[in-house]
């Protein structure tokens, strides 16, 4: 584990940690871990997605273990835990995720399977007491607290199994298949976030080659509309802190392809034959500096009331 210091992110009290500067995350790519905190409450006021595309113990996304005096974990813009487990143990007043949340809503459907809760959790709760204003569900009992929820109330009509409430209407309608996470309107460009890849802001399955096949010559041609998989979007170029490799941008090339840093070049090529011992991986600065940011974690780690709180941050957030 990698220590840090990241200033200006948030702004925190002895009760409370409040991401500020517009509720920065709004996404993580992989997970969230909330360990050993002795404050009252954490907000996460914007954040809309965990993905779980790395995942603690490679099971969890959000995992909430020994926090003996947290009460409130508010995420109330929070649509989807894509991949992963939740994990809440020894955190034995966070009342409101027991008996609050609709876990179904962020699990797909799954939280049977995909909620798992030690004996030492919400030992300290009772249901009854636990009230929300104006919504069934919520992560507080203030009214800005309430649950988006955007799945339960659709019923069986929507084959993406998502849905949204039109302005001035009492009739949802469904959302695209391309969506994960809701939407705000009809068709693949009002998704909160895309299942697969972004393409300009619409969701789309996969994004146009950088080569395409002319009949009329017979061979390959360079496609102007192409774009390269990056994380999930489609874009014109790839981050300068990264390697090409065909259609993507990497961080590392492939096995039995290198680069080769004495060219100007961030393309992954073929090696001939063996791979040159160290060149398998670029090691180029740019690229270990972005290995950093890329780390894909949110931890929050208090070690004890007297020490001096610590706030550590690993993500690649969007």
């Amino acid at each position: 584990m990698l220590s840090c210091e990241h200033r200006g992110l948030y702004r925190q009290t002895a009760a409370r940690i409040f991401f500020a500067n517009g509720g920065f995350p709004l996404q993580i790519k992989g997970y969230l871990l909330i360990y050993n905190v002795d404050i009252r409450s954490i907000d996460f006021p914007n954040l809309k997605i965990i993905w779980g595309d790395d995942l603690l113990d490679e099971t969890s996304a959000l995992t909430l273990s020994s926090n003996l005096e947290l009460k409130e974990l508010r995420m109330p813009k929070l649509r989807a835990i894509h991949k992963g487990n939740v994990r809440i143990e020894n955190s034995t007043f966070l009342c409101y995720l027991q008996s609050k949340v609709n876990w179904n809503e962020l699990l797909e459907d799954d939280a049977a399977n995909r909620l798992i809760t030690s004996d030492s959790a919400f030992r300290q709760c009772n249901p009854s007491l636990m009230k929300c204003t104006g919504c069934q569900h919520c992560w507080s009992g203030k009214q800005k607290y309430c649950q988006e929820e955007y799945r339960s109330v659709c019923g069986d009509k929507c084959a993406s199994q998502q849905c949204y409430l039109p302005a001035n209407s009492s009739d949802y309608e469904c959302c695209h298949e391309a969506c994960t996470g809701g939407c705000t309107g009809r068709g693949a460009h009002q998704c909160v976030a895309c299942r697969e890849l972004s393409l300009d802001g619409v969701c789309v399955h996969q994004c146009p080659p950088m080569m395409v096949h002319d009949p009329k010559r017979g061979m390959l041609i360079p496609n102007p509309k192409g774009r390269y998989v990056y994380d999930r979007y489609c874009v014109e170029e790839c981050p300068k802190e990264l390697l090409v490799e065909r259609d993507a941008c990497v961080r590392h090339c492939s096995v039995g392809s290198h680069h080769d840093m004495t060219k100007d070049s961030r393309r992954c090529e073929p090696c001939k034959g063996v791979c040159p011992k160290g060149e398998l991986f670029s090691t180029s600065s740019a690229v270990v500096k972005y290995q950093f940011f890329y780390s894909r974690r949110i931890l929050i780690l208090v070690q004890s009331k007297s020490a001096a709180r610590r706030f550590c941050l690993f993500a690649f957030l969007v």
